[in-house]
């Protein structure tokens, strides 16, 4: 998540990086325009309203406009860079969600791994599986030896009735 929201963000940084190239491009081409719009008034051999040089040749006149081409890509450039913004914003929250999941689950081990070590402790003393089994099992034969000796009682009684 981190690595993501770092391409995320590098991403946004040549989006907003191509939106001010787009801005540049888009005030290059309103000069370009209006330096287009004075030629309509150019005649060779007469004075440059500029810088009042004689033109010796008149440029032709584009057939389009550059600042239609050039806000047209600033538009383009504009949604790119919200977009990649949003990315960085999703990224950001995915990567804040995750860090809180994992916080919880450092604490969660935390509590376990004491809690293990409070049994570890606890057991410490202990005989081990194999003579609390044998224990068990005499547990076991001592509990059957007294149903077995319930039952010879109830028996005799019977008997002495």
């Amino acid at each position: 998540a981190g690595a993501a929201l770092e391409a995320a963000r590098d991403a946004a940084r040549r989006a907003t990086a191509d939106l001010e190239a787009a801005r540049h491009a888009y005030q290059e081409a309103q000069t370009v325009d209006r330096a287009a719009a004075l030629r309509a008034h150019l005649t060779a051999g007469g004075p440059c309203p500029v810088c009042e040089q004689p033109v010796t040749a008149v440029p032709p006149v584009p057939a389009g406009s550059a600042v239609a081409a050039a806000e047209a890509a600033g538009h383009a450039a504009r949604k790119a860079a919200d977009r990649a913004e949003q990315v960085v914003a999703e990224r950001d929250r995915t990567a804040r969600d995750l860090e809180r999941t994992l916080d919880r689950a450092r604490a969660r081990h935390e509590r376990l791994t004491a809690d293990l070590a409070g049994l570890d402790g606890r057991l410490a003393d202990s005989p081990g599986p194999d003579a609390l089994r044998r224990e068990l099992d005499a547990v076991a034969a001592l509990r059957a030896a007294l149903d077995d000796a319930g039952t010879a009682v109830r028996a005799a009684r019977e008997t002495g009735r």
